[in-house]
């Protein structure tokens, strides 16, 4: 399993395990280059992912092909003008173009911000101003837009939208352009190059109390969240987890790329619009998911009228519960 370059752990037994569990992340890790691209050089028709979208067509990429479209998408967004270390919000729902995308603004040492659906204008301003952030990348949803088209005279460090599934005036199209570049994008070293430091994304808090503060986590962020895949989650290589969870959220990054793919385990996404248990039971049953977590009120629904018990989930090996 990849993600063992990066663990030192005795697990002969539990107490063995947890006094010397830790961490051995190589000089300037990247996730990009480092588990994406080495996972692809390996075995590249390996399934990434399994994906899902609101009217029910299905994609499937392998690392083959999440290594090629993000280095698609890093050359282009790199002949825009986007740079290390500049701050790029994405509202991209669950649409597939969030995995290379992620991938690409890796490899380029971009700064990303996850940011949900549900944001109103002043939510969108308050980021983008509070971050400078420079672009604005989103899915096709006409929600997104029109709140980030609202947002925008307020957002005085933003130079360009792009827009991922379909084109609009005054918007980019990510993916007409991403497909007229390179499918290589060779490593940067030096100053251009990611060093372990270096910032990777940044969260904002719920706001509980004043204002939505930034969380900014370096690009060993993804080496956290082995413990997460591994242990928790329990994914392994040839599984398909599938976390809900719209890529905007922090429980994205814990369970639909990081640790799954450290683990070589491919990642279920299914782009619904509001939740629906019978529509998450047949995914659960169709694709033979062997992984699977979501929020207590929604195992709630999925169990409630003895509904579960009407659906073959046999391939699930092991289910938990966050959010």
């Amino acid at each position: 399993m990849l993600c063992d370059r990066f663990v030192q752990a005795d697990t002969r037994d539990y107490a063995s395990f947890r006094q010397s569990f830790k961490l051995t992340p190589p000089q300037n890790f990247n996730f990009g280059f480092d588990v994406v691209d080495a996972i692809a050089a390996k075995t590249p028709d390996a399934l990434a992912l399994l994906h899902v979208d609101r009217v029910g067509q299905c994609r499937r990429f392998s690392f083959a092909d999440i290594r090629d479209q993000s280095a698609r998408i890093a050359n282009m967004l790199r002949r825009q003008g986007l740079k290390k270390g500049d701050t790029v919000l994405l509202i991209m729902r669950r649409a597939y173009q969030y995995w290379p995308l992620n991938v690409a603004l890796c490899k380029l040492g971009a700064v990303m911000i996850p940011a949900t659906a549900q944001l109103l204008p002043h939510d969108i301003s308050y980021r983008c101003n509070a971050a400078s952030a420079r672009f604005i990348i989103c899915a096709n949803d006409p929600g997104i837009l029109a709140a980030v088209e609202a947002a925008l005279p307020d957002c005085a460090s933003v130079e360009g939208l792009f827009l991922a599934g379909g084109s609009r005036p005054g918007w980019i199209d990510l993916d007409a352009q991403a497909a007229l570049e390179s499918p290589f994008y060779p490593r940067r070293r030096g100053k251009e190059g990611t060093r372990n430091t270096d910032p990777l994304l940044i969260y904002f808090t719920s706001g509980t109390t004043g204002f939505p503060k930034m969380a900014i986590h370096d690009q060993l962020y993804p080496l956290g969240h082995i413990a997460t895949a591994r242990y928790w989650h329990t994914n392994k290589p040839g599984g398909l987890h599938f976390t809900i969870s719209d890529t905007g959220w922090a429980k994205a990054g814990w369970g639909k790329i990081y640790g799954q793919w450290l683990c070589e385990c491919a990642v279920f996404a299914y782009d619904f619009d509001r939740f629906d248990p019978v529509k998450i039971l047949e995914m659960l049953q169709t694709y033979r998911i062997s992984t699977f977590c979501a929020p207590p009120t929604m195992y709630r629904m999925l169990t409630q009228n003895n509904l579960a018990a009407q659906y073959d989930l046999t391939a699930i090996t092991h289910c938990c519960s966050a959010g």
